[in-house]
């Protein structure tokens, strides 16, 4: 499995989350992206995600 730290993986995918929304690892392992030392992504947060749409559903139902 390819290993990427936050920054390449936001520039690979067009996006622009935070740390928060993923699982680091511990250590600093060689992202694939960049070629340095980096704590790399492990896996993404469920709750992050799903805690940005009920917010996003509350700032919603809340202007109407």
């Amino acid at each position: 499995m390819a290993e990427f730290c936050v920054s390449c993986w936001n520039e690979l995918n067009e996006t622009d989350y935070p740390e928060e929304a993923y699982i680091l690892s511990w250590d600093y392992e060689l992202c694939e992206g960049c070629g340095e030392y980096k704590r790399v992504i492990i896996a993404q947060r469920r709750c992050y995600f799903l805690r940005m749409l009920v917010n996003r559903h509350l700032h919603r139902t809340k202007n109407k």
